[in-house]
């Protein structure tokens, strides 16, 4: 190899290595958004019920009156609990992109990491639609229960390709 090949193969990992550090700092930078934009639901949900819910008066009396308040600040809830499990996906799809890239010869283990991830985003879509329709319907029906047990299968995927990640340190 000359040294100029070894000149230009140098170059080429340099700018890889540019392009992937600028990636996952913009890919943090995307879950801090998320976060923040999480935080100010929250924040706007607790402010419109103060503001509301303290301000307004009606003849009908205290039950009225949360009453009132509670309509007015139902797009900030449902805000909230879209943007609350919007972040777990991004977590989940992040754990599940690890674990596919590690266990790159193992055809079972992928289309088990597939088929967790299918169901994480199915049930936490279904989790959030009828966290929606309990909002508006007062239905106690709650998939709470279901989005924690596929969260906790994630987690032992994670745990099984942290045992498998190569480490140049030895």
């Amino acid at each position: 190899m000359t040294p100029e090949e070894s000149e230009q193969i140098a170059f080429v990992g340099i700018a890889l290595f540019q392009d992937i550090t600028t990636l996952i700092f913009i890919n943090g930078l995307f879950g801090l958004v998320i976060v923040v934009i999480y935080t100010c639901a929250n924040d706007a949900f607790t402010l419109f019920l103060v503001k509301f819910g303290l301000v307004v008066s009606t003849s009908g009396g205290l039950i009225a009156q949360e009453m009132a308040a509670n309509l007015k600040a139902t797009v900030t809830e449902i805000l909230e609990d879209w943007s609350g499990n919007f972040i777990f996906l991004i977590a989940d799809t992040a754990i599940v992109w690890r674990a596919w890239a590690l266990w790159t010869d193992f055809r079972l283990v992928k289309w088990t990491l597939l088929i967790i991830l299918l169901l994480d985003i199915g049930i936490s879509i279904a989790d959030a639609t009828f966290d929606t329709r309990n909002i508006f319907s007062g239905n106690p029906l709650d998939l709470d229960w279901e989005t924690s047990s596929i969260n906790l299968c994630n987690i032992t995927q994670q745990e099984n390709t942290s045992g498998k990640n190569p480490s140049p340190y030895g």
